[in-house]
């Protein structure tokens, strides 16, 4: 029979990673605890669902005893395909891998600090820093956008023959990506002030692209 002295002794031996100042048993240390502890153990996963880019898993963990399956703990994960750059390829391998985390959590394996594992951890903050989309329409009715425009410049006449030079000189689209790129503007609403140092560093960029060709 299996006692809690052997599963703290299974902890012991888990290498744990640091994540926002608290360490974290991922889910490999955690079945290494468990072949320890069980080492004829099972751990069962199923894909529940898998629809339109989202899926979830259930894992079951547990051991034969007289030739029957005793149930330890479950755990289920849910993964969405667009959650993070990484699901982008591996969301069903990320969701099968955070269930078995979790069953084994549940077990008492690399519970120190939290259920979570390291890598359940680390992909809910990746997903948290993905930039959320702002829905364009809702019902199929488009949304206005009522984001106030910033003012357009009032030019004097230096910085007017200036702006018409620029665009004499480079592709409207160009001038549009340069200013925004650095001013989160386009060359409409930038200053000529802040145009001339964006085209002074376009120039120079140019020049050093020259040289290194020669």
């Amino acid at each position: 029979m299996t006692t809690w002295e052997q599963i703290v002794k299974a902890n012991a031996a888990i290498s744990t990673t640091a994540i926002k100042g608290k360490d974290y048993a991922e889910v490999n240390q955690r079945v290494k605890a468990f072949r320890m502890v069980y080492p004829t153990g099972l751990i069962k996963t199923e894909m529940l669902s898998n629809d339109n880019g989202v899926c979830v898993f259930k894992a079951i963990a547990g051991y034969y005893e007289d030739g029957r399956f005793l149930e330890l703990a479950t755990g289920t994960a849910f993964e969405s395909q667009s959650a993070s750059y990484i699901n982008k390829t591996s969301y069903i391998e990320n969701c099968e891998t955070s269930a078995v985390g979790r069953a084994l959590g549940f077990c008492g394996f690399g519970i120190d600090t939290s259920i979570c594992s390291a890598e359940e951890l680390t992909n809910a903050l990746a997903q948290q820093e993905q930039p959320k989309e702002i829905p364009t329409e809702i019902f199929g009715c488009p949304i206005e956008d009522d984001t106030p425009e910033p003012p357009i410049p009032q030019d004097n006449a230096e910085d007017a023959a200036y702006r018409i030079l620029a665009l004499r000189a480079y592709p409207v689209k160009f001038l549009d990506e340069s200013c925004r790129r650095k001013f989160k503007t386009d060359f409409r609403h930038t200053p000529v002030s802040k145009l001339r140092t964006v085209l002074t560093e376009e120039m120079l960029n140019a020049k050093i692209e020259k040289e290194a060709k020669k």
